[in-house]
C-alpha cells in the first residue's frame, strides 16, 4: 500500500526556491563541486561522493504506518489517486492556471 506524507508541500517549497531563475538543485550541485574543488585542506572534500554524503539533508524522522489503520490508508490513497487523475487528465486547465499564478507571484517577489 503506498503511503503518502506531505510530498506535495515539500515539492512546492523546493520548486519555489530559486536564485536568478535557476532551480535549487543547480545551486546545490555548484556548492557540492565547489567544496570538492576547495579540497580537504581548505575545509572542503576529497571527492564528490564524500561531499554528497556530508552535505545531503538528514531525515527528520521515520514514519511507520499504524497496522490498524490499513483500511484508512487504502481509502486516503484511492481519494488521492482520484484527485491526481482528475487534475492531470480531466481538469488540466486548473493546474495550468495555478502554474501561471505561481509564475506571476514569483516574478513580483
Amino acid at each position: 500500500v503506498p503511503f503518502i506524507t506531505g510530498g506535495a508541500g515539500v515539492i512546492g517549497i523546493v520548486l519555489a526556491m530559486r536564485a536568478r531563475g535557476r532551480p535549487l538543485w543547480v545551486l546545490i550541485g555548484a556548492a557540492l563541486f565547489g567544496a570538492v574543488a576547495a579540497g580537504p585542506e581548505a575545509g572542503g572534500f576529497a571527492s564528490v561522493a564524500e561531499a554528497a554524503g556530508a552535505l545531503r539533508p538528514g531525515m527528520a524522522g521515520t514514519y511507520h504506518p499504524r497496522p490498524g489503520a490499513t483500511a484508512t490508508y487504502e481509502q486516503v490513497y484511492r481519494i488521492f489517486k482520484d484527485v491526481h487523475d482528475t487534475l492531470g487528465r480531466e481538469r488540466s486547465g486548473w493546474l495550468h492556471g495555478l502554474k501561471q499564478l505561481k509564475r506571476q507571484a514569483t516574478r513580483s517577489v
